[in-house]
């Protein structure tokens, strides 16, 4: 599928009807239509995989910064939870 003509609307019924094992691979999407999109990124899962659903609602309401800044509190968002955990 190609994401050079699609709504963001037509893009979220289209990952709405997806099955739990299903993927939606979309070629050329913008970044910020890639991001307004209803699902997860591959980012938000390695999240929760680090971290937990804790983690993922934080990133969610986390203050946006430059991506370098942003992965290192990532980082150490993540490793807060396991001083946390010990």
């Amino acid at each position: 599928m190609s994401g050079e003509c699609i709504t963001l609307e037509m893009l979220n019924g289209c990952v709405d009807a997806l099955k739990p094992t299903e993927s939606l691979i979309v070629r050329r999407l913008s970044n910020s239509t890639y991001h307004a999109t209803s699902g997860y990124s591959s980012t938000q899962i390695r999240l929760v995989q680090r971290g937990g659903l804790g983690a993922l609602d934080w990133y969610k309401n986390a203050p946006r910064q430059d991506d370098k800044k942003q992965r290192g509190a990532l980082d150490w968002y993540c490793d807060s939870l396991s001083y946390s955990s010990a």
